[in-house]
């Protein structure tokens, strides 16, 4: 599903910022500044939003001057084949969709087919600097209904990882790899798809992209602004918070949506965030009965009558700032130099078919599962997959 949240500027220290933005300068002139590559996975519900988007890319190419950009597009919607699209402007300011490539009906979610597709869009159009935008369904770090690992737990529940095809879902760990075998290190690295923004999730990504763009909660079908984003990335500076702050600037609740909460998140701290993750488990004794009882911020909601996402997406430093109040100015501290950018709202969510409605009393920008809150054993296995599972736990 996609997601919402209101605006709250976290400014990272100076040092911070021109260090993870130093690849944001172009090092080589002969070579455009960015190329960006959109991967549209929507062949599933969110068919007809993805036209809406590519439009909005449209619209936002026309804008500025800016020669910085190749966007590149690769849509897979509902009944019709892939096609990869370049969006570009001529010197008559009249912004075409260009067909690159044509493929015959394809799985976009198939290993070797992300793979080929992503080689191919960044070999064929190089530039200085390198973005993704992934952009489906999504649930974070939970399995797919795929999954197959459910050793007699009983009815594997339809959570949706990252991407859909028909029948066909991406794992968390099968994402990690597709992309570490494309050979393409990312700048950025932009999740239109819902509940990405977990610490587990950046964890896993750490080493394929500098910085990762996503919401704790869910995002709406609308998805992204990117009549404003795209000019963002079309500038010679790349200024990564200031698309959260456009994200933001819709979702704040003055164009009749139901909120938002977006994150830039620099991965290249997260080792140090792990690190003193497993000092605080290790030094701490919560008891399961005491984490029950606390009121611990939560980003997933009961979307539907049928379907939930809680007890699964817990604010980290609202977690922290519980379990080891000694430690948790150290943990703040680290968090503000990792989430370079939070935004959200008050309320989150839509009461349509059993939906329901949180409040956001605290986001430091990044959830975390808690083990001790969802002993469901399906869970547990996938999580154990994980890398932030086994550097912590």
């Amino acid at each position: 599903m996609k997601k919402y949240s209101r605006f709250c500027f976290i400014l990272a220290s100076l040092g911070v910022l021109v260090t993870v933005f130093s690849g944001c300068e172009k090092d080589d002139d002969i070579l455009p500044a960015r190329t960006v590559l959109a991967y549209i996975i929507a062949e599933n519900s969110l068919s007809g939003y993805d036209e809406e988007n590519i439009t909005d890319m449209m619209e936002g190419m026309g804008k500025g001057d800016g020669e910085e950009l190749n966007l590149l597009v690769y849509q897979d919607n509902k009944g019709q084949s892939p096609v990869l699209w370049k969006i570009e402007k001529n010197n008559r300011n009249k912004v075409s969709k260009v067909a690159v490539k044509r493929y015959d009906e394809q799985n976009s979610v198939d290993p070797e087919v992300m793979r080929n597709v992503i080689r191919e869009a960044f070999s064929t159009y190089p530039a200085s600097e390198k973005g993704l935008i992934l952009w489906s369904h999504g649930s974070g770090w939970l399995p797919s209904p795929n999954y197959t690992e459910n050793q007699g737990v009983g009815v594997i529940p339809r959570k949706r990882a990252f991407g859909q095809d028909g029948d066909h879902w991406l794992e968390l760990w099968s994402l990690r790899s597709i992309l570490e075998q494309t050979g393409v290190h990312f700048n950025f690295l932009l999740f239109d798809a819902c509940h990405m923004a977990n610490v587990e999730v950046a964890y896993e990504l750490r080493n394929v992209t500098d910085c990762l763009i996503a919401s704790s909660a869910e995002i709406m079908g609308n998805g992204f602004p990117y009549a404003t984003v795209i000019p963002l990335m079309n500038k010679r500076q790349l200024d990564l918070p200031s698309i959260g702050q456009a994200y933001m600037d819709l979702y704040d609740g003055r164009n009749n949506y139901y909120g938002g909460t977006i994150s830039v998140i620099n991965t290249r701290r997260l080792t140090e965030l792990a690190a003193l993750y497993r000092q605080i488990l290790a030094n701490t004794r919560a008891l399961d009965n005491e984490i029950a009882a606390a009121e611990i911020q939560e980003f997933g909601r009961m979307v539907t009558s049928r379907t939930s996402y809680r007890n699964f997406f817990y604010d980290l430093q609202d977690y922290v700032s519980l379990i080891s109040p000694a430690m948790a100015e150290e943990s703040d501290a680290l968090l503000k130099q990792i989430v370079l950018y939070e935004g959200h709202t008050d309320r989150f969510g839509f009461t349509n078919s059993g939906g329901e409605i949180i409040d956001i009393r605290k986001s430091c920008g990044l959830t975390v599962f808690i083990p001790q809150k969802n002993n469901n054993q399906y869970y547990q296995l996938a999580y154990h997959r994980l890398q932030w599972y086994e550097d912590v736990y």
